[in-house]
């Protein structure tokens, strides 16, 4: 049987600015409440998790 996969995200001339991994991330600091704790549900290291933050925060500036 077949099945069919696929992976949405936004983007824009500076690389990725949405997609399923941030996603995941922001519920995960929401469910354990800090990005330390979200980043360990994640199996992902602290920094990593700070710059996906990070530059997810750089780039929603300049809209609001």
């Amino acid at each position: 049987m077949f099945q069919l996969k696929s992976r949405i995200w936004i983007e824009d001339k500076e690389g990725i600015f949405l997609g399923e991994g941030r996603i995941q991330l922001l519920l995960a600091i929401e469910k354990e409440g800090s990005l330390s704790k979200a980043a360990k549900s994640m199996k992902m290291s602290y920094k990593k998790a700070w710059n996906l933050v990070d530059a997810l925060i750089s780039l929603l500036k300049p809209l609001l």
